[in-house]
C-alpha cells in the first residue's frame, strides 16, 4: 500500500488560502502509478517553506528504520575511506533524525525564465534500505545526470527564483515526460557543460592564461572535479577550509554583477551558473548546512563559503 502525502488543503490558513496552490509530483519507488498532488503555495525561503515539512512528515510515516552499521560505512565512504569520528550520541540524532535530500535538476537562469526543478528524497535511503527509485534515476540520467543513486519515493517540484521573488509553481505529470521542454532544454545544457575543459591547464587555457579576466562579456568555462580536486592555491582559483567552513574562490568576468550569478545549494551538491552557463555544477566533498552556505562577489571572483554539516576534513572540493 503506498503512503498519501497528508492532505494541507487548510494547512495554516492565516498564513495561505485555499484556493493558492502548486502542483507537484511524487513517484513512487516500485511500480504504483505517479501522482500529480496540490500542496498550498506560500512566498518563502525554499528551506522553510511547509512543502519540506511535508516531505519529512511523509518519510516519518514511511517508518523506515535506519541501520548502524550500514549508515557508518556510508560516512565512511564519503570520507574517501576513512572512518568518521562520530561521538554516539550524535550518531544517534543522525539515526532518529528524518532529513530530506535536494538534488536540483536545474537550476533558475534567465534563459528558463528563472525556473528550476528540485528532486527531493530520503537522505538515508541506502542506511534504510529503501528500493531504488528506478524512474527517478533515470530522469536524472536523461537530464545529463547519470549514476545517482535515489532511493525510496522521490518528490518533483518546481520554483521561480529570479533572486528578487522567489515562489514554487505547478509542476505536473506531462513536465516528466522526456519530450518536456525543460527537459530537452537541461539536457542540452549539460551537454555542453560536458564539453567544458577537464583540467586546470585547459581551464588555463581557455581563460587567456594571464589571469581571471575573460573577454568578450561571456560566462566562465566549467570547474570541473578534476580541477577542484587538488585543493590548495593554485594561479586560477582556491579553496581552503576549517574545522566548520570550506571556502573557495572562483575565477569570474570582469563587470559580473550579482544579476549574472546563480548559485544552488543542497545538502552535498552546489550548482553555479554565469551568464547562464554552468561553471561549478556536482557533488561536494562533504554534506553542508544549505541555510548556512553563503556567496559573494570579489575582485572578479565569486566567493563561496560552505558550512559543513560536519567537523570532518574535506580531502576534495567536489566528490
Amino acid at each position: 500500500q503506498v503512503l498519501q502525502p497528508p492532505c494541507f488543503h487548510f494547512y495554516c490558513p492565516a498564513v495561505v488560502l485555499v484556493t493558492m496552490v502548486f502542483k507537484y509530483v511524487m513517484i513512487p519507488a516500485g511500480d504504483d502509478s505517479m501522482q500529480e498532488l496540490e500542496h498550498p503555495a506560500v512566498d518563502t525561503l525554499e528551506n522553510n517553506d511547509p512543502f519540506i515539512a511535508m516531505v519529512k512528515q511523509y518519510l516519518d510515516r514511511a517508518g523506515a528504520k535506519v541501520d548502524k552499521a550500514t549508515l557508518l560505512l556510508n560516512l565512511k565512504e564519503h570520507g574517501k575511506g576513512q572512518a568518521p569520528n562520530v561521538p554516539d550520541e550524535m550518531l544517534d540524532r543522525m539515526i532518529s533524525a528524518t532529513s530530506v535530500d535536494l538534488f536540483p535538476l536545474a537550476v533558475p537562469m534567465k534563459d528558463n525564465g528563472f525556473h528550476g526543478v528540485t528532486l527531493y528524497c530520503d537522505d538515508k535511503g541506502i542506511a534504510k534500505s529503501l528500493p531504488p527509485n528506478v524512474r527517478a534515476i533515470g530522469l536524472a540520467s536523461v537530464l545529463g545526470y547519470p549514476g545517482q543513486n535515489f532511493r525510496g519515493d522521490i518528490f518533483l517540484s518546481r520554483t521561480f527564483d529570479d533572486d528578487d521573488a522567489w515562489r514554487r509553481v505547478d509542476f505536473t505529470l506531462a513536465d516528466c515526460s522526456s519530450s518536456a521542454e525543460w527537459v530537452a532544454h537541461q539536457s542540452a545544457l549539460r551537454a555542453k557543460a560536458a564539453s567544458a575543459p577537464r583540467s586546470l591547464s585547459d581551464l588555463t587555457a581557455q581563460l587567456g592564461g594571464g589571469g581571471p579576466q575573460v573577454t568578450g562579456g561571456g560566462a566562465p568555462p566549467m570547474l570541473t572535479q578534476s580541477a577542484l580536486q587538488t585543493g590548495g592555491e593554485e594561479k586560477e582559483f582556491k579553496w581552503s577550509q576549517s574545522e566548520e567552513e570550506v571556502e573557495v574562490l572562483v575565477p569570474v568576468p570582469s563587470g559580473t554583477t550579482k544579476k549574472d550569478v546563480t548559485v544552488k545549494f543542497g545538502m552535498a551538491t552546489v550548482t553555479v551558473a554565469v551568464c547562464g552557463r554552468p561553471i561549478v555544477d556536482g557533488s561536494l566533498g562533504g554534506k553542508v548546512v544549505p541555510d548556512g552556505c553563503t556567496w559573494t562577489l570579489v575582485d572578479d571572483a565569486l566567493q563561496i563559503t560552505l558550512e559543513k554539516a560536519q567537523g570532518a576534513p574535506w580531502n576534495a572540493v567536489m566528490a
